[in-house]
């Protein structure tokens, strides 16, 4: 189980892939960075791939300079080549082509949780994805859910929490259900009264909501 009392109105999740879904501005971003800082504060294996901010934007964001980032937190950004920026390959850090670089994102992804296997600091890794509604600017609605299908498989293996944004206001309401039933839960998030609020459906059961 994964310990995330700190951040969602459950105590534990299962080992499994959550969609973190909800409309623009409900700080679904914030949340991602919040689960995987709550998890590495424990000593977990983090992996963040990023399609909307470089390694360096997203590291600050998360108050760390890059040279000072935990050894376990591993970033795959898919803007900096794209946008022209540097991007030189480290051993935690790897730069896909683009957000539509699926292939690319997907070799990395499996190659860095190799390397956070044999760190042997952890065995229990979570991976955020920000987020899946980007890679649908690039590729096509089937392509995406297979590499989001492929993906949830080798987290599967692994026992790893996998953690995929997605803007609900983005797609068309049958294809939001289709991808959020690939995965073993929903952290749903929605502004009420001016007030960001936040609650976890699993299938047999959903919390209350919370604010966030």
């Amino acid at each position: 189980m994964y310990a995330v009392e700190r951040t969602l109105p459950v105590d534990e999740l299962p080992p499994g892939t959550y969609f973190v879904a909800g409309p623009p501005m409900t700080r679904k971003s914030r949340l991602l960075r919040e689960m995987l800082l709550a998890g590495n504060e424990r000593g977990e294996n983090a992996l963040f791939v990023s399609t909307n901010a470089d390694a360096e934007t997203l590291l600050r964001r998360f108050g760390w300079a890059p040279e000072d980032r935990p050894t376990n937190f591993h970033v795959i950004d898919c803007i900096s080549r794209q946008s022209g920026a540097p991007a030189v390959e480290a051993e935690h850090t790897s730069f896909a082509s683009s957000p539509g670089d699926l292939t690319g994102m997907g070799m990395y992804i499996t190659a860095h949780l190799g390397r956070l296997s044999e760190l042997g600091m952890s065995n229990r890794t979570r991976v955020a994805l920000d987020s899946v509604s980007t890679l649908l600017m690039y590729e096509d609605f089937e392509t995406v859910f297979r590499f989001l299908h492929v993906l949830k498989n080798r987290l599967d293996v692994g026992d790893a929490l996998g953690l995929f944004a997605v803007n609900t206001e983005t797609h068309d309401d049958q294809r939001v259900r289709t991808l959020l039933g690939l995965g073993d839960g929903v952290v749903e998030v929605r502004e009420e009264n001016g007030e960001i609020e936040v609650r976890v459906v699993l299938e047999e059961s959903s919390s209350d909501w919370y604010p966030l």
